[in-house]
């Protein structure tokens, strides 16, 4: 496998930029938005980057299984399999925010193994290859080395649902009195990436999906930081993702429940 992984990643970048292209050239114009059940809109361009990234995937990997926010799962006997998200950040994108990016990840035998999200507006294309590192627009990366809670940038989301950001708002009340400050980059796959490149020094959102997070993760880990489960129940389907450095991980599993937690070594990293 370790010969393919140069062309899983060619193509992972090209479906990422392609998708991102067409984000970028509809971007503040109007767009038919829908809602799902659980309160997440999804719009026009979510559809039409999914179709570019999944019609790349397919005719280069015909034999691949493939997992994607709006289409669902093609479940084949393939050990590969896609997991794509063509917008993350859809509230960001419908309001004229420039927050949001287009995440692709292959998964072998439920490890990620190749990570890729690009952001349109910025241009700012972020690669991991698992034991290869993480690259932002071909510079490697690392983690901050932030190792003051008081001195940290502490990123989090909040989800679509009530319940959701109820949960989310107990783990806000924890975090406001130990870091230094917070943000809400309003995409989980952002704010992965900003704690990837040094940006944040935490992120943590409750309800993600393994679209949202797959690649994210990867690039994480491989840029030196850390992901855990804040899960009662932990699965591979919903996440409750903490990110940070090694340096603020063991004060935060303080903090933030720490019967509950676990090391986020499973098939999402």
């Amino acid at each position: 496998m370790e010969a393919d992984i140069k062309r899983y990643l060619d193509v992972a970048r090209e479906a990422a930029v392609e998708a991102g292209g067409c984000l970028r050239t509809g971007f503040g114009q109007s767009t038919r938005i829908e809602y799902k059940h659980n309160g997440e809109p999804v719009s026009e361009a979510d559809l039409a980057a999914e179709h570019i990234v999944l019609g790349i995937l397919r005719e280069a990997f015909p034999e691949h299984n493939l997992l994607s926010e709006e289409a669902g799962e093609t479940d084949g006997r393939s050990p590969f399999c896609w997991i794509v998200d063509p917008l993350d950040g859809t509230a960001n994108y419908i309001h004229g925010l420039h927050g949001f990016g287009v995440s692709i990840a292959l998964q072998h035998h439920q490890r990620t193994v190749v990570g890729v999200i690009y952001q349109p507006m910025s241009g700012d294309l972020f690669v991991a290859v698992r034991a290869h590192g993480a690259f932002q627009n071909g510079t490697p990366i690392t983690v901050s080395r932030v190792g003051d809670s008081h001195q940290s940038l502490v990123g989090i989301g909040f989800g679509a649902s009530l319940e959701q950001r109820r949960s989310q708002q107990q783990v806000l009340d924890k975090l406001l009195p130990w870091c230094g400050a917070i943000r809400e980059p309003g995409s989980a796959v952002v704010g992965l990436c900003n704690v990837a490149s040094g940006l944040y020094d935490v992120y943590c959102e409750l309800g993600l999906r393994p679209w949202d997070v797959a690649a994210g993760v990867l690039l994480i880990t491989e840029a030196g930081g850390q992901v855990v489960d804040l899960a009662a129940s932990p699965s591979n389907d919903r996440n409750d993702i903490l990110a940070s450095n090694k340096q603020l991980q063991s004060e935060l599993a303080r903090l933030l429940l720490p019967d509950r937690m676990r090391c986020r070594d499973n098939p999402l990293s």
